[in-house]
Formats: structure tokens, C-alpha cells, sequence
């Protein structure tokens, strides 16, 4: 549930890709960090309106909300040159990014600019 509509909010501006447990990976090539942000806040808020009805341990009926928190990473320095050789350095500072958000809070979008 989750995971679709991470896919119908990004549509074909990116890449959706689940890299981990809880972890989903969206690659947006050729797009700058500003605007891989703005997409991400567009997926946060299309999350964060998902409510999940379950039943609690006692069998009684819960609703469930869910929010994400992300972290935007680009292979391209202040002066759009390519600064971040491999896949494996954005996603490292996309991951900064990640902790960064959490360590704001929670359920909001942090670009790692390092």
C-alpha cells in the first residue's frame, strides 16, 4: 500500500526502488537536489493522508497513520559539476539526509548538501 503510493506520487519523474526493510530508494537523474525535494515533500504528504485499519492485539479495530521521513541527495556540486562520483556517494549523503530529518522530527524532507 505503502510502497504504491510512493510509485503513483513519484510517477515517471523518478525511479522507486525498495533498498532495505523499511528503506525505499527514488532516483531522479538529471534533477537537482531543490527539485528531488519538492517531489519527496509531494510523496510525504500523499503518505501521510494513507490511514491503515487493523485490529489491535485485543482484536479491536485501530487506524493507523503513516509518514515518512527522507533524505535528497545530488551527484552535483553548487555549480552543477559533477561532485559525487558513484551511486554510492549520493546515497550516503542522502542517508545524512535521512538522520537529519529525523533529528527534526520526523515525517519532513532534508536535502544533504555535503
Amino acid at each position: 500500500m505503502i510502497a504504491k503510493t510512493i510509485s503513483d506520487a513519484v510517477q515517471n519523474r523518478g525511479l522507486v526502488c525498495r533498498t532495505g526493510g523499511e528503506e525505499i530508494t527514488v532516483f531522479f537523474p538529471g534533477v537537482g537536489a531543490e527539485q528531488a525535494a519538492k517531489v519527496c515533500e509531494e510523496v510525504r504528504i500523499a503518505v501521510e493522508e494513507v490511514s491503515v485499519d487493523t485490529r489491535d492485539n485485543d482484536g479491536k479495530p485501530v487506524t493507523i497513520k503513516i509518514t515518512i521521513s527522507a533524505g535528497v541527495s545530488t551527484n552535483l556540486g553548487p555549480d552543477d559539476r559533477v561532485a559525487r562520483e558513484s551511486v554510492q556517494d549520493v546515497v550516503s549523503c542522502a542517508d545524512r539526509g535521512l538522520y537529519a530529518a529525523k533529528e527534526n522530527g520526523r515525517n519532513c524532507v532534508s536535502i544533504d548538501k555535503g
